[in-house]
């Protein structure tokens, strides 16, 4: 009887301690990150038509996203826990919040494009398929989540508040800068034996697409082209838009008195 009675408790200190894909803890876990990025963005549009305000607003995103990047870098070197294979901030993740947080400050147009590629294309994939295998009490739950809610947020703020769309120029920028560090990780990869960038020997804990693409190290080639095409399909439906855009303008019966 008191058996059965504490099997309750037994799963949901199970669901606590680990994290399956697409359960519950997933899907809720996602939508509180995207409710807190939707908070912050409204707050972005309302406080945009007033510089001082807006200014404010970009300052604390940028030091919340800097400061804790700063700690989790010196978290993951610390002594006791370093560990070659994951503790280096090589993972693109690791690294598409500076950008981003350039972008905030500066409003600078190619840093926008990286912030836009890394985080909506790339870090975005982290909500799709985790790879993550501790709960929330485990402290990568926590990181992984709250590190990739700022990339994936800064990002949408741009696009959203400050209304960024990507050119040709910044998609070819983001792609060649993109390729060179996946080859950069590469060959980082075949020198420690590790697998940043995903693109090592082995593959991912958690299923993920990466594991439909073949053996290694085909499998590389396959991650740059579909990255390639996913880049070129988040940069299209702009300048398609544009375009209709401007067909409606110029068919209106205003434009044509």
């Amino acid at each position: 009887m008191l058996h059965h009675m504490s099997q309750p408790d037994d799963l949901i200190l199970t669901a606590a301690q680990q994290f399956r894909p697409y359960s519950s803890l997933h899907i809720g876990t996602a939508l509180v990150c995207f409710t807190v990025m939707a908070v912050v963005i409204a707050l972005g549009c309302t406080m945009r038509r007033t510089p001082s305000s807006d200014r404010r607003l970009r300052l604390v995103i940028a030091a919340i996203t800097i400061g804790y990047n700063i700690w989790y870098a010196l978290y993951e070197i610390r002594p006791g826990h370093f560990d070659l294979a994951r503790s280096l901030p090589l993972q693109f993740c690791d690294f598409a919040w500076i950008p981003g947080v350039w972008a905030l400050l500066t409003r600078n147009r190619t840093a926008m494009g990286l912030a836009y590629f890394w985080g909506l294309v790339l870090s975005s994939q982290a909500f799709l398929t985790p790879i993550l295998r501790t709960g929330p009490t485990g402290m990568h739950f926590w990181t992984f989540f709250i590190g990739h809610t700022l990339i994936v947020g800064i990002a949408l703020y741009l696009v959203i508040v400050d209304r960024f769309r990507p050119t040709m120029r910044i998609l070819i920028i983001a792609t060649v800068a993109s390729i060179a560090i996946v080859a950069a990780q590469f060959v980082f990869d075949i020198i420690t034996n590790t697998n940043y960038g995903y693109v090592g020997r082995a593959t991912p804990d958690n299923p993920t697409i990466i594991d439909l693409l073949g053996p290694w190290p085909i499998r590389v080639v396959w991650v740059v082209l579909i990255g390639t095409g996913a880049y070129f399909l988040a940069y299209i439906p702009w300048p398609i838009a544009a375009r209709i855009s401007r067909r409606a303008r110029h068919s209106s019966p205003r434009s044509m008195q």
